[in-house]
């Protein structure tokens, strides 16, 4: 058995570190995707919003996410793959940890929901600059494993972080977003720290 996963897992070897950072980011991050996941059971639950007037403010949030990757492909080309996707688990770190302090005051909400759409925004910016910077370090005869390796640290962490999240949601709600806003940063850390920026610099080649 552990011979067949062994040989599953050997499709991924020599991809090369930045590679296996990006991948270890991507679990990290996708496992501490807390909020999202429980934002309609938040607004109706600890809120009381309705369930339609909960459904609109999902959409209207989620809508974030569609204007962040629409930006986030030009923002990368000017300002490089590398810094744009550590930049934007930074941002999406700070502002989620700011809504931790707010998600137990009902009356914060005018402030909570804009920083909630803010935070959807960021985490749109990530997939244009993780594509970008995938495809860049990728061979071509390679490209289909490296994409596969995050695609596979995605799946893992979107399997393993609602067993958390929903402890911290009926316990001890704030952490629900430190959480979320904890693993950002430690993704923002690898990508600063470990991955090289990929984008040519104006004039070059």
């Amino acid at each position: 058995m552990s011979s067949g996963r062994a040989g599953v897992l050997s499709v991924y070897r020599g991809l090369g570190r930045p590679v296996y950072v990006i991948a270890a980011a991507t679990v990290i991050n996708r496992f501490g995707d807390f909020v999202v996941p429980f934002l309609a059971l938040y607004l109706t639950v600890k809120l009381g919003f309705g369930e339609a007037a909960a459904g609109i403010t999902v959409t209207v949030v989620g809508s974030g996410s569609f204007i962040g990757a629409l930006a986030g492909g030009r923002i990368a080309d000017r300002l490089g793959r590398r810094r744009l996707l550590g930049t934007t688990y930074a941002l999406s770190g700070i502002v989620i940890a700011a809504a931790g302090f707010l998600v137990e005051d009902p009356s914060s909400r005018a402030v909570l929901l804009p920083l909630l759409f803010f935070n959807a925004i960021t985490k749109g910016g990530v997939r244009p600059a993780l594509r970008s910077i995938l495809t860049d370090l990728s061979l071509p005869e390679r490209r289909k494993d490296t994409f596969s390796l995050n695609y596979l640290g995605i799946n893992i962490g979107v399997a393993l972080g609602p067993l958390l999240a929903g402890f911290l949601f009926e316990n001890f709600l704030p952490w629900l977003f430190w959480g979320d806003a904890i693993t950002s940063f430690i993704a923002a850390f690898l990508i600063f720290r470990f991955v090289p920026e990929t984008q040519p610099e104006a004039g070059e080649p």
